[in-house]
């Protein structure tokens, strides 16, 4: 799920996101929901400096239309494609990450 209501753009509307969450409020919603939360993590936590300059920075309406993270440079792309992976990788050896653009909750219903 999308993390850090200020982080809060355009790039958030078009990937059809209804909302950020901020940090335990997923877990809080499974637990009164009678779940059990069997892992949580921020995600995309590498990249949060980029993002949230990406985010932050002001800009024009129209370049804000356009939302430059969907038509990045393919070289660049593929390193943050890396940086991304290599972080999929620490989480599963059991990293967990305290902030991130994205947050990854698991529940079992208890």
């Amino acid at each position: 799920m999308p993390q850090h209501p200020f982080l809060w753009s355009r790039a958030d509307e078009i990937a059809h996101h209804e909302r950020r969450y901020r940090r335990g409020e997923l877990e809080m919603k499974l637990r009164r929901n009678g779940f059990e939360v069997l892992f949580s993590s921020s995600f995309t936590a590498l990249l949060l400096p980029l993002m949230a300059a990406s985010r932050l920075k002001p800009r024009g309406k129209e370049a804000d239309a356009d939302v430059y993270e969907f038509g990045l440079n393919p070289a660049v792309n593929q390193l943050l494609l890396w940086m991304l992976r290599a972080e999929v990788r620490l989480t599963l050896a059991g990293i967990r990450w305290p902030a991130g653009g994205s947050r990854v909750v698991v529940g079992r219903a208890v």
